[in-house]
């Protein structure tokens, strides 16, 4: 903290916020009242000023600088005959995107990101200083400033003309919710909370309705995501569900989560699966609990589905449809290790004719889902347990033919 006042008085600044002085601490009223307005505190500094190359707040701004950041020395070795060595100073060819975010204990807070997305310019000290704004960014390694090429802080600047709700979504997806999920909460319920007032911001520039982190615009697309990464899942995520919003949105799950297949969604896609009744209004607040939460009512395709060769990693590959194995498809659950108890089903998102990708290659077309399980003490309840997709030509022939059939079952799901 002394730190950051030090730095304030040298830029001629007379006023500081910091979060841990400003906010009264295990006061829940004081922190509820202040966390409504943290958005409306970031976007109307003059600059935040971010210690990412702090692991805690005892360590300050200032850390051990490594001059090889900035002027990399090579040894190379002479011929075996020679047996002698000589160094060389290269310059680094870093890239202007290559900010902190990644490997910066800062970043992967959660409620930092929303933080980082309003501040208008954000100082970044650590081992060496990098500056990020809505003009565009650099680093002591890149110093020169490249406009609008970091688009993270961009997604409120976007004009509200109709062909920019694409560009809109598409930051959305892949930048703010891959971010914030990879980052972590001490409290799970908070899943939607530390990122309420992005959301707020942008449902009143597009017009949308968020419903538990998804826009109501673009639903069928919004419940396309999955839990990310084939790795081992690092021990700061857990296998429960977060109880902060009901199974088919993202925040009920405390992982990395990321949409795969959105950058076809603007192509050939075919969605079928409709809402069948309205969610009530008050499910954008995001303050109810997930045993409160609505459940969302559609109208699809349900067909029957048996995971055959189960295992704890991210994909599963071996699945049957219908009664009949499917080649080339693949299932990712939403937990580490689900409890299956009653039977599964899969529910038919949208038919997406991939384009060649190749002047040699043919376009090609395959098909996106949830699994859903049946709610044991619930009948006609499903709760969502993965995401599947896979090549159409893999599916049950049989079946297929009720893909141009406009979807006449009921599915719930909470």
């Amino acid at each position: 903290m002394q730190h950051a006042i030090d730095l304030a008085c040298h830029l001629g600044k007379q006023r500081i916020w910091i979060d841990a002085l400003c906010i009264i601490q295990d006061d829940n009223n004081d922190w509820n009242r202040e966390a409504a307005r943290m958005a409306d505190v970031y976007e109307n500094s003059f600059l935040t000023i971010a210690a990412w190359g702090a692991s805690s707040s005892d360590q300050g701004l200032f850390t051990i600088r490594d001059p090889l950041l900035l002027n990399a020395c090579k040894l190379y070795e002479i011929p075996e005959a020679d047996k002698s060595m000589f160094a060389s100073i290269e310059k680094v060819r870093g890239s202007p995107y290559e900010l902190p975010s990644s490997y910066s204990p800062l970043y992967k807070r959660g409620w930092v990101i929303q933080e980082r997305l309003f501040a208008p310019r954000t100082l970044n000290v650590g081992s060496y200083v990098s500056w990020e704004c809505r003009t565009g960014s650099c680093t002591e390694i890149r110093p020169d400033l490249h406009d609008g090429l970091y688009p993270f802080k961009n997604i409120f600047e976007l004009g509200e003309e109709i062909h920019q709700n694409d560009r809109t979504l598409e930051l959305w997806n892949q930048n703010i919710v891959r971010e914030f999920t990879s980052a972590r909460l001490t409290k799970k319920g908070d899943r939607l909370v530390a990122i309420s007032g992005a959301i707020r911001r942008i449902g009143l520039q597009r017009n949308w309705r968020n419903i538990h982190g998804l826009w109501e615009p673009f639903l069928v697309e919004q419940l396309q995501w999955r839990r990310s990464g084939r790795d081992k899942m690092p021990e700061i995520f857990t296998s429960n569900r977060t109880g902060a919003a009901p199974s088919w949105s993202w925040a009920s799950i405390d992982a990395p989560v990321d949409y795969p297949h959105v950058s076809y969604w603007n192509r050939d896609c075919s969605h079928k699966v409709i809402l069948a009744q309205k969610i009530p209004a008050k499910s954008q607040t995001n303050e109810e609990s997930a045993s409160e939460s609505p459940s969302l009512a559609l109208k699809g395709h349900l067909f029957e589905l048996v995971i055959v060769d189960w295992s704890k990693e991210l994909w599963c590959s071996t699945i049957a449809i219908g009664g009949r194995e499917c080649d080339s498809w693949w299932f990712s659950p939403d937990l580490s290790d689900p409890v299956i108890t009653t039977s599964c089903w899969f529910l038919l998102l949208s038919i997406i004719t991939a384009p060649p990708s190749g002047p040699r290659s043919r376009q090609y077309r395959f098909a996106t889902g949830l699994a859903l399980m049946e709610v044991a003490d619930k009948p006609g309840k499903y709760e969502r347990i993965g995401f599947l997709s896979g090549y159409l030509k893999g599916f049950p022939r049989k079946l297929r033919v009720q893909f141009d059939e406009s979807p006449t079952q009921d599915i719930t799901i909470i």
